[in-house]
């Protein structure tokens, strides 16, 4: 009995979560849509620039308890004046300045944890040496495509010592691609097809 109501508290509290997410994108798209028509603060942003940008996509990299893509401000940086290329540019080197700080969170944790878990450190070891590139297309594809923090998956990569040049490439890919997807839209995937 106690098991059934554990697991029915779990699906109601995971579908509350979700909920409370999905609500604060859309507010933060209806923001982001209101705020682009008060001018003065498009003014406050045109004059922080791509600088404002950079620590919008560090800000939103980091917020992994409050995850709001910070592309969803891109109608308030157009509407500044900035341009798509370099918003795009400056939101994926935020983002991977925030990994880069969630990556050196999850080593500096190595030492902890592999003094008191040291068998599971040694097989994320034996993983990751052996199958490199799978660890690295992984990482694309969940920075490319998930729409969660990409520190879910840094922290332990790096608690389990993988390097950070085997994730530095797929890391910038990835938030190329995702950052390209959602400030452009995705209809433009259309015309390809």
């Amino acid at each position: 009995m106690w098991r059934r109501y554990r697991v029915t508290t779990l699906h109601y509290t995971n579908s509350i979560i979700l909920a409370c997410l999905v609500i604060a994108i859309g507010l933060a798209i209806f923001a982001s849509l209101q705020l682009q028509s008060n001018e003065t603060i498009v003014a406050a942003v045109a004059s922080l620039g791509y600088i404002g940008v950079f620590i919008a996509g560090l800000i939103a990299g980091l917020n992994f308890i409050f995850p709001v893509p910070a592309a969803t401000l891109s109608p308030l940086f157009t509407e500044a004046d900035l341009t798509i290329p370099f918003i795009i540019i400056f939101l994926a080197a935020g983002t991977l300045v925030a990994d880069f700080i969630g990556y050196l969170i999850g080593r500096t944790s190595h030492s902890i944890i592999k003094n008191k878990h040291p068998k599971i450190v040694a097989l994320a070891n034996r993983v990751s040496s052996a199958h490199p590139g799978l660890i690295a297309v992984f990482v694309t594809i969940y920075a490319a495509l998930v729409p969660l923090p990409n520190e879910l998956i840094l922290v332990p990569l790096a608690f389990a010592g993988v390097s950070w040049r085997l994730l530095l490439v797929p890391l910038i890919v990835g938030a190329v691609i995702i950052q390209t997807l959602l400030v452009t839209g995705v209809t433009w995937i259309e015309v390809l097809f």
